[in-house]
Order: structure tokens, then sequence, then C-alpha cells
């Protein structure tokens, strides 16, 4: 490594995704399926966000309160 860089890895933390499955929530699917869809809905949501990063995240932390 040169010029005293440092590889630190990069974590995306998602606050309020208890509301992402509110808002994609279907009647018709039990709680881990509305949780799967709302889960698919933000990697299509975060993907062009982070790719052209050059240090993209390498993890991402969902959170509900």
């Amino acid at each position: 490594m040169s010029n005293n860089s440092f590889i630190v890895p990069v974590i995306a933390v998602f606050t309020k995704f208890d509301d992402l499955i509110n808002y994609v929530y279907d009647t018709t699917l039990d709680e881990d399926d509305n949780r799967r869809v709302a889960q698919e809905k933000l990697d299509k949501l975060k993907a062009p966000l982070f790719n052209d990063y050059k240090f993209p995240p390498k993890a991402g932390v969902t959170l509900e309160g």
C-alpha cells in the first residue's frame, strides 16, 4: 500500500426497513414473503447507488424500529 492508504470495509446501514416492508406489503403473502419482497426491492434500489463506487459496501445492514 502506498500513500498511507488503508483498506477499510464499507458497510451500508439502511434504517426504517420496516417502513419498506409496509410499503410493499401484500395481504396475500405471509410475513417472510413480504420481508423477502422488501429485501429484493432494497437490493434493486441500492445497486445503482453503490455499484459505481471505487469501494462499494462489502455488506449491508437493515434496521427495523
